[in-house]
C-alpha cells in the first residue's frame, strides 16, 4: 500500500517539475538561466 502512495508523489513531483521546467523556459531570462539551471539540474536547456 505504501507503494501507491511513493507513486502518487512521485508522479506529482514529475507534474510539479515539468511545470516549473516549462514556466521556467517562457518566463526566465538568460540573465536568471543559472538560477534555473538550480531547479532544472537533470535537464539543462537554457542555451
Amino acid at each position: 500500500m505504501n507503494q501507491n502512495i511513493v507513486s502518487i508523489v512521485c508522479a506529482a513531483v514529475l507534474v510539479f517539475a515539468t511545470a516549473i521546467n516549462i514556466f521556467a523556459a517562457v518566463k526566465l531570462t538568460r540573465a536568471e538561466d543559472k538560477v534555473s539551471n538550480i531547479f532544472c539540474v537533470e535537464a539543462p536547456q537554457g542555451r
